[in-house]
């Protein structure tokens, strides 16, 4: 499995919202707020959880892209 399978990064509470930090499909460290569908930062860790769990599948998908190519 690809090293990213299981998630890399680091999840963080920053100013009453949680924070992602991960390196991007070009091997760049990026920061990202967590916001649900209607933009409002997300502060639970459960639904923080959720989006990086989307967020590492599009991240997956670019990769294969990449390697294909």
């Amino acid at each position: 499995m690809h090293r990213r399978g299981n998630g890399t990064g680091t999840l963080y509470l920053k100013d009453g919202c949680f924070r992602y930090k991960y390196t991007n499909a070009l091997g760049k460290k990026q920061t990202v707020t967590l916001k649900d569908a209607e933009g409002h930062r997300v502060s639970k860790r459960k639904d923080a959880e959720k989006l990086i769990t989307a967020l590492t599948a599009q991240t997956l998908e670019v990769d294969a892209l990449k390697i294909k190519t």
